[in-house]
């Protein structure tokens, strides 16, 4: 793979953990800050915030924006998979799946 394949790669898997982390803190806040708490699986979480609609406005803001970001990563990670399996060849699709070995 060329070096600028592999840097994007990097910092794509390293961009994953980042948004996943910032979507649910921001969700968590979102909801921290409305009078119903944040539930995970209808288990209430311990609250943080308070009744704020300027916050709750707020964090809601970075959770969308967030959240499209993560999922515009994950198309990319997507086509960069399927450019391996269907223009490289190079059998870098296949090291993905699970219990292949590198």
């Amino acid at each position: 793979m060329p070096r600028w394949e592999r840097t994007a790669a990097v910092l794509n898997h390293r961009l994953f953990y980042v948004f996943m982390v910032l979507v649910s803190l921001a969700g968590y806040l979102t909801s921290s800050f409305s009078k119903y708490g944040a539930k995970v699986f209808g288990i209430p979480l311990p609250p943080w915030g308070w009744e704020d609609a300027a916050l709750r406005g707020n964090f809601a803001a970075v959770h969308r924006v967030a959240a499209l970001v993560f999922a515009a990563l994950i198309a990319i990670h997507v086509a960069g998979a399927l450019k391996h399996l269907l223009v490289d060849k190079d059998g870098v699709f296949q090291r993905m799946l699970p219990g292949s070995r590198p």
